[in-house]
């Protein structure tokens, strides 16, 4: 991103005013948290929010960082049994910080609770980005949040059975819904985390009429967040989704705080689509009390993520076919979701474009060719793609784009080749079935070519516990005309199996491996079928084999007793 001498002298202000704006008051008790659980450190903030406390906790093994901000105040120390510096206390005490409690935890949804609150809002413990718009809201309206999860669920239900009243906010498990919809008043929900941000939001403006938001990625935890004092919104790393734009404008917003530099982007995004009519604060630090204070890091915890790793490995237009084809990899440790939009440029100027009509599933480690339709009728000069690539966990939740190394920003950019791919592949996909005893889908594919095939199936959206998810496979090879049964391991209960009678089904496939070209999409119905265990048949076969042994043991000759046998039988 370029930033030129005036938005330089901009953010400059903004960083120094979001210094002050957020420099800790040094008053009475502080709050110190200890744990490596990130559902420790949000209700040990919580706790100390509500109480009026400042607040520090650790996020590493080392509590050099921690000992530089921490104020000399008498410290209420709260302890879970994963500490991340499993003797704090007692280098608190040699450093001569005065611990007047220290609270040990073992489930802080309840044991950090105020006594006189109840009213709830609930989350499922598979979405931690909510529990930031959730923790504001919840402040703002004096309620607790519970964080929920197969473990504490007998638990949760009992609190929630005498509550004034319980807000669920979010998608949950089926097992959770059917045990805890009984006491839900109220739901917010949305097509994305974006929307369900601006839905608490709303909420939180009808509690507290504030001009003043706070954006953040959803990955940390960061104390201001849970104050209480402004509504939380979720943002994009690089992107500005547009719903939370309109809600900027259309309520009269006057400040963004931005947690963090790495949303400077966003930071500038916001000025430039309001005419700078909403000033963005970034908060980037944080400062030892003092005449001659220190800049620190800003303090955050992160919430547990899936690792999102996106990027284009090359582009290649085959003049013959007119067909552009796009090497995604996907190299992050989790299936993600992409959405492509292009521009051909030549020369800088731009002679084509376009994209993605939806969003398109790659697994976790694949690998695959994208073709799109474009006509270029002249390939000479310098041809340059650029990619306006965004990505993410879901359709709905496309938070990130896909920059060069080095910018905050899309496009991402690649010189466009010119050759030709050549691809003698085809398959069929003939059926498919869940296999309840083992817990997978079996996918009957057929190779009808002339070559070997290596085909990746995806199943898209399908519904687990009751939340859509999409699965894919490893890519496998097929011989001409061999049929092989492709398994995707899966839980399915009876409802999801009834739920998920037709599939969606994407069958990726190529010549080479590493080149998987082609792909098809096609919605068949779900089949179920019982697979005898594998290991009952080895049993089976062990016992059969028993009893075979000694069957034939029996049908030996006879003992013959001889006078010596004798001799040794009377001993």
């Amino acid at each position: 991103m370029k930033v030129n001498k005036k938005n330089l002298q901009n953010y400059f202000v903004s960083f120094i005013l979001a210094f002050f704006v957020f420099f800790p008051l040094a008053h009475g008790e502080i709050v110190v948290i200890n744990s490596k659980d990130w559902k420790d450190i949000y209700y040990g903030i919580l706790y100390a929010n509500y109480n009026n406390y400042p607040v520090y906790f650790t996020n590493s093994p080392n509590p050099a960082g921690l000992f530089n901000i921490l104020p000399k105040q008498p410290v209420i120390l709260i302890e879970s049994q994963e500490k991340y510096i499993p003797n704090l206390e007692t280098q608190m005490r040699l450093k001569g910080y005065n611990i007047v409690e220290k609270i040990t935890i073992k489930n802080s949804y309840k044991e950090l609770k105020p006594k006189n609150i109840d009213a709830y809002y609930v989350i499922a413990e598979d979405f931690p980005y909510l529990s930031l718009p959730v923790g504001a809201l919840a402040m703002a309206n004096n309620a607790w949040v519970l964080i929920v999860n197969e473990n504490n669920l007998n638990d949760v239900a009992n609190m929630l059975s005498n509550a004034k009243y319980v807000i669920a906010v979010g998608d949950f498990k089926r097992s959770i819904e059917n045990a805890l919809s009984q006491y839900f008043t109220k739901r917010i929900n949305a097509d994305s985390k974006f929307e369900i941000s601006i839905k608490l939001a709303e909420e939180f403006l009808k509690v507290k009429r504030v001009s003043q938001v706070i954006i953040t990625e959803g990955k940390y935890i960061e104390p201001t967040m849970l104050e209480g004092y402004s509504p939380v919104l979720l943002v994009g790393t690089n992107l500005l989704p547009k719903e939370v734009l309109e809600f900027l404008t259309s309520n009269n917003i006057k400040t963004v705080i931005a947690i963090g530099p790495q949303l400077t982007y966003v930071g500038e995004k916001i000025r430039q689509q309001t005419n700078k009519k909403v000033a963005v604060f970034i908060k980037f630090g944080q400062s030892t009390p003092g005449i001659s204070p220190q800049i620190y890091a800003l303090s955050m915890f992160p919430l547990p993520k899936p690792e999102l790793k996106l990027t284009i490995l090359e582009a290649i237009y085959n003049p013959e076919t007119q067909k552009l084809m796009i090497h995604f990899a996907n190299q992050g440790n989790t299936g993600l979701y992409e959405f492509t939009t292009f521009r051909i440029l030549r020369n800088g100027e731009e002679i084509a474009s376009g994209g993605d009509t939806e969003a398109v599933f790659i697994g976790s480690g694949e690998s695959i060719w994208r073709s799109y339709d474009i006509k270029l009728t002249d390939l000479t000069g310098e041809l340059i793609i650029e990619f306006y690539t965004s990505y993410g966990e879901s359709p709905r939740n496309l938070d990130s784009y896909l920059t060069q190394q080095g910018k905050f920003g899309p496009p991402f950019s690649l010189p466009l080749k010119i050759s030709e791919i050549k691809d003698n592949s085809q398959i069929e996909v003939l059926e498919i079935k869940y296999y309840k005893s083992s817990k997978r889908f079996g996918i009957r594919v057929k190779n009808t070519g002339n070559v070997s095939a290596f085909v990746i199936i995806k199943l898209l959206d399908v519904k687990i516990k009751g939340i859509p998810t999409s699965l894919s496979s490893k890519a496998v090879e097929l011989k001409p005309g061999e049929i092989k049964e492709i398994f995707i391991p899966a839980e399915l209960d009876e409802i999801d199996i009834q739920e998920n009678s037709q599939v969606k089904i994407e069958a990726d496939y190529g010549e080479r491996k590493h080149a998987i070209v082609k792909s098809s999409m096609l919605l068949l119905p779900l089949e179920t079928a019982s697979e005898f265990p594998l290991m009952l048949v080895l049993s089976l076969v062990i016992i059969a084999a028993a009893v075979i042994i000694v069957i034939r043991s029996t049908k030996s000759k006879p003992y013959k007793y001889t006078y010596k046998s004798y001799r040794r039988y009377k001993r």
